[in-house]
């Protein structure tokens, strides 16, 4: 409804708000703009060379390009398993949208709490570059 809706707008101009400044202070610090670079590494190297005015070298030789070639990494980081489960005496009741610490007892007895396993919680983040 009209709170989603305002929430995607808020969401789209906060973002293009810290972008634009995020822009801003590269290009004041490095003289470089970010939607020029795939990725924060890239625009991290970037400003790394132009910062030391470090000339890079051409390789022309075949073994020493295929050492580089072979160094490089990359992909993605992520948890591939999509199920968690938390050990702690702490419940969320939908009904009340509160969260609730219960007693260790009641913890077991409902089936959120082991007294044998070590106490864990979930802490959700989502990270974007």
């Amino acid at each position: 409804g009209e709170y989603h809706d305002l929430y995607l707008k808020l969401d789209a101009i906060l973002l293009k708000d810290v972008f634009d400044n995020f822009r801003q202070t590269c290009y004041d610090n490095y003289k470089l703009d970010p939607v020029y670079y795939i990725s924060a590494p890239n625009l991290a190297d970037a400003a790394s060379l132009k910062e030391t005015r470090q000339k890079l070298e051409l390789i022309t030789d075949q073994k020493t390009y295929e050492i580089y070639e072979k160094g490089i990494r990359g992909g993605i980081s992520m948890i591939p398993h999509r199920h968690a489960l938390a050990n702690n005496c702490y419940f969320y009741d939908e009904k009340t949208c509160k969260t609730i610490k219960l007693s260790r007892e009641k913890a077991e007895e409902i089936g959120i709490y082991n007294s044998k396993k070590h106490i864990s919680y979930i802490l959700y983040l989502d990270a974007n570059n």
